[in-house]
């Protein structure tokens, strides 16, 4: 029971949604192009398919410009470009980075924002 509650009481907080293709991103924040504060909620990704349908796609949450938790970034025609973890803004672990065409590009093992390892996968061996 403590969980329904828990849930409901999350999903009728809400919370503020925004798409990335509408805000200004500088020094690895967004901000609003109505103000210069950092912003709050869930960030997502809007594009048009091939079938000239609209569609949207999470790309992540910030908490006072603050990045945490899985992001993923895209490409216009709404392959992925980015993912990977954030922790307090600053990337943490594994990062893998794709063409525009799907395929994979990169590995990057982050620590704190520092590279720690990458493999080009153009090269190498990414499976």
């Amino acid at each position: 029971m403590k969980k329904i509650i828990i849930i409901s009481i999350t999903f009728l907080s809400g919370q503020n949604i925004y798409f990335v293709n509408n805000l200004i991103e500088k020094n690895e924040n967004f901000y609003n192009y109505m103000n210069d504060s950092l912003l709050s909620g869930l960030l997502y990704f809007n594009y048009i398919d091939e079938e000239k349908n609209a569609k949207k796609l999470f790309v992540g949450e910030i908490k006072n410009g603050i990045k945490n938790g899985l992001w993923t970034r895209y490409w216009y025609n709404g392959n992925k470009k980015a993912e990977g973890l954030y922790k307090d803004s600053f990337k943490e672990g594994l990062w893998i980075e794709w063409f525009k065409n799907g395929d994979k590009y990169l590995e990057i093992l982050y620590k704190r924002d520092s590279i720690i390892h990458f493999t080009n996968c153009v090269i190498g061996n990414c499976n």
